[in-house]
């Protein structure tokens, strides 16, 4: 009988001790939430202090989710949220909500983001327990995104910085080029394709992949191949040809030629293994990339950064973006050669394709004025995307196998 008497007597001690305990306050619950917040740990959040009605409105990955994969694809990292500490003898009303000021800072791939909101915090029963818990909406992953809006991002490429020589006249500079497609529509005879492929140093089968991709209809242009504006006669006798367009783009161009082109190099799309080694320093697979002489060996100089801007994307026709972060592109730096252009383009020209090399120094100041190897390819070609049939021709040419004239060879003279 003792024994029943103290299990009730130790029942009833605990129940009274419970009921004197101090219940967690909006502000503590609140630095608990912000907590997780500061942490990603968005799964916790969503299942330990959002309020009823905001999980009716927001599955868990809506919630979840969206914010993970926003953190990846942004590159958010140093999530500070703050907020502003209430007075020490305020006292809480559990039918009124409570409000808190808060300060959100993160970092981005576009630069940093910080903004002011409101949180507010609801008493709410959950079965036997009574507590604080959290109103969400999307405004508390930035404030100006709202139900059915989309986040986006972008690069800002920058421009690549220009070779001149000693003058400032430019050897390698940012130019255009052009883009030669087919319209199929206009295409009256197929049977052009042959000649087509052949002026373009590419084959039929090449040309009908790119007409049988999904996206393309009978009167659009679709591009089949690139060429240098400074290959005029190519692209009259492209355009000569019913169904088939040139369209101006940006392309690197090397005024000079052959002239330079064992010094400038030149560029091209980044391939597989590059990307590999590189993909820390922000290349993507659609960059150009300095792939011989100058061009590659000031890679990093004339490179420059690109810029990076994050923005919402509102639902109604014609709105203007909402800009959230944006970085300014860094432009890569003009390189100034000690080269007398005029002097390497005479002393080219004067060798009229024979084999052989030749050099000027300023006696004075031991500065390379010019530098010169016979024959040599056009650099222009290779921006282009030069065909397996073009570059066998020139490696099996006796005189450029001879010279330093080949793209593989400039290794050699590098070292």
């Amino acid at each position: 009988m003792k024994k029943i008497l103290f299990g009730f007597l130790v029942l009833f001690l605990i129940a009274v001790l419970a009921g004197c305990q101090e219940k967690t306050t909006p502000e503590e619950r609140l630095a608990e939430y912000i907590s997780h917040w500061n942490k990603g740990e968005f799964a916790d959040m969503y299942n330990d202090y959002l309020n009823a009605g905001t999980k009716e409105a927001f599955p868990a990955e809506e919630f979840v989710g969206r914010q993970e994969k926003l953190q990846e694809d942004l590159g958010i990292d140093k999530m500070e949220v703050t907020y502003e500490k209430p007075a020490e003898d305020a006292e809480w009303d559990p039918e009124k909500p409570a409000d808190f000021p808060i300060h959100v800072k993160m970092e981005t791939m576009a630069g940093p983001v910080e903004f002011d909101k409101t949180i507010t915090l609801l008493n709410e029963t959950r079965g036997d327990e009574e507590g604080w818990f959290v109103e969400w909406d999307q405004s508390f992953i930035f404030p100006e995104l709202e139900p059915d809006d989309e986040i986006g991002f972008t690069r800002i490429p920058a421009y690549r910085g220009e070779i001149v020589d000693r003058d400032g006249l430019v050897l390698a500079k940012n130019g255009t080029g052009y883009s030669i497609g087919i319209v199929p529509e206009k295409l009256t005879d197929p049977s052009k394709k042959t000649e087509i492929a052949k002026l373009l140093g590419t084959t039929v089968e090449a040309i009908d992949a790119e007409l049988n991709q999904s996206w393309v209809k009978p009167e659009l242009f679709v591009p089949i191949g690139k060429t240098a504006a400074t290959n005029g006669a190519l692209i009259d006798k492209l355009v000569a040809i019913p169904g088939i367009g040139a369209r101006t783009i940006e392309m690197r161009e090397y005024p000079y030629g052959p002239a330079m082109a064992h010094l400038t190099g030149y560029t091209g799309a980044i391939s597989a293994e590059q990307l590999e080694e590189l993909k820390d320093k922000g290349y993507t697979e659609t960059d150009q990339i300095g792939r011989r002489g100058l061009e590659s060996l000031l890679e990093d100089r004339l490179r420059g950064t690109d810029g990076m801007q994050i923005y919402i994307k509102k639902p109604q026709e014609n709105a203007e973006p909402v800009i959230i972060a944006e970085q300014e592109p860094v432009e890569g730096e003009t390189v100034k050669l000690t080269i007398n252009a005029s002097l390497q383009k005479v002393a080219y020209d004067s060798m009229k394709g024979e084999t052989g090399s030749a050099a000027s120094v300023d006696p004075k100041t031991g500065e390379v004025l010019a530098l010169i190897s016979s024959p040599a390819y056009d650099p222009n070609e290779f921006v282009t995307g030069i065909s397996g049939a073009r570059y066998k021709a020139l490696e099996e040419d006796a005189k450029n196998r001879s010279s330093t004239a080949l793209p593989k060879a400039m290794h050699r003279v590098r070292r």
